[in-house]
């Protein structure tokens, strides 16, 4: 087995997080908007919107896009490709996993951006 714990940037509890909402999280300079979907269904994005700059943790979650509180773009909360203008740029995505405690992980993914 891999030890993944170097690459971690945060853990939190499930708990922090309640079903059908986004919270942001701040690891050093990076702002994190963090999605619980369902039951064990995660999302981890950047916290800005590649539009106008906005952030997104203050924003909804509908039908699996997280929506930009200040002009209505939305994103994938799992993979931040863009859902809908006026944002036409995807944003970071994040890997997250919750283990056996209750406790979620979030860690960077190893590719980059993908805008399609």
């Amino acid at each position: 087995m891999t030890d993944t714990s170097s690459s971690i940037l945060l853990t939190i509890s499930r708990d922090e997080v309640p079903i059908a909402e986004v919270r942001t999280f701040t690891v050093g300079s990076l702002s994190i908007a963090i999605s619980h979907l369902s039951d064990k269904e995660w999302g981890a994005v950047e916290n800005l919107c590649s539009h106008d700059n906005g952030g997104l943790g203050d924003g909804k979650i509908r039908r699996g896009n997280i929506v930009c509180p200040r002009h209505g773009a939305s994103f994938d909360c799992i993979t931040g490709r863009v859902k809908s203008l006026p944002a036409v740029k995807s944003i970071e995505s994040f890997q997250i996993s919750e283990d056996d405690t209750g406790q979620v992980h979030i860690s960077r993914n190893s590719g980059g951006l993908d805008d399609n």
